[in-house]
Order: C-alpha cells, then structure tokens, then sequence
C-alpha cells in the first residue's frame, strides 16, 4: 500500500490531466463549429446573347454563336478562404450542349465577392434551334458548373471538394435575361 501523500498526489494528478484533456476537447469543438466550412455561392447576374439583340443586323443572326454570362461568385465564410480549380462552364438548349468555356482558377479571401464574365462560343447547328424558339418569345438555357476547390484554414488548405451546379435562365428575344435578376446556381440532383 502507498502512503497517502503519494496515492493523493496521483490522483491531483489525473484531475488536472482530466481538466487539461475537457479543456482542449471544448477548444477544439467551438473552434469546429466558428470554422465550418460553407459552400462558396454562384450567382448568374448577367446574361446576353448578341446574335438575338434586335439592334444586329438580320445577317448576322446565326453567324454570332457567342453568349455572355456574367457569375457573382461569394465566400460566405468568416475565416476561410477558398482556392477555386478552373471553373468549367457549360449551356444547355434541352439536352443539347451548345457552347463549354471555363474560369481560370483563383483564390478568394474570406467574406469576399468576385465578378467574372465568361464567353461562351456555342455550336452553330443548336444555336439554330435555340434562335427559332426565341423568336417566338423566350426560351430556358441551362447553364451548369463543374469545378473543385479547397478551404484555406491559416496556413493549411483542405482536401478537394467537388461542385457540380445549374440554373435555368430564360433568355428574352432580345438576349438578355428578364428584369436583369439574379438566377442561383444550385447543386445537380444525384442520379
């Protein structure tokens, strides 16, 4: 058998080691939920097609296959920030893919917003289609997102995270969106 001092000493011991281990646990937990990570949010915010803009001459119709797509892109997070991979942008007419562009990658500080204004160069055989329809009012262009980024946490970056995002941006006879709104991006459904 110990004498009592040391059996007490031991046991003061573990305590405080008990302490020490809550303590960093708690630390740990409220830091984890102050740095959970969100999704960065892309918003489409401009839209135009100059091949339907009434202003071009008639001639010109079907040759101008560009599109001009205007994407707010914000990190909501407060102590992150986030490393962007290229940013592959693709349209839709229906099932259709009429025109692929991309964003080069970049990075983006903690609760900041960047604008980038990608054009796309469509296929001239859909573009066709796309043109007839709107001619008679409007039509439903779908505009879908694949990219990667990590989350920059102080000095150390996370693993890859996938997004895979679309809208559906109805596009006026002129070419341009209605009420320039502002359309989200939101994530594919899985299949």
């Amino acid at each position: 058998m110990l004498p009592k001092r040391v059996s007490d000493s031991r046991f003061g011991f573990y305590v405080w080691l008990l302490q020490v281990m809550i303590v960093i646990g708690l630390t740990s937990v409220v830091i984890w939920l102050c740095l959970h990570p969100k999704t960065p949010n892309y918003t489409v915010v401009g839209f135009y097609v100059p091949g339907l803009d009434g202003q071009n001459s008639a001639g010109n119709v079907h040759r101008n296959t560009t599109l001009i797509l205007k994407l707010r892109i914000s990190n909501p997070n407060k102590g992150m920030g986030i490393y962007y991979d290229d940013n592959n942008v693709a349209l839709y007419y229906g099932n259709d893919n009429i025109g692929v562009s991309s964003i080069l990658g970049f990075y983006q500080g903690h609760k900041k917003t960047t604008q980038r204004e990608v054009s796309v160069n469509g296929v001239e055989q859909f573009w066709r289609a796309v043109f007839r329809v709107v001619s008679n009012g409007t039509v439903d262009l779908r505009v879908s997102l694949v990219s990667g980024f990590r989350y920059k946490i102080f000095w150390w970056k996370t693993r890859h995270h996938r997004l895979d995002l679309q809208a559906l941006v109805p596009v006026a006879l002129d070419g341009k969106t209605f009420d320039e709104m502002n359309i989200k991006l939101r994530p594919t459904a899985k299949k």
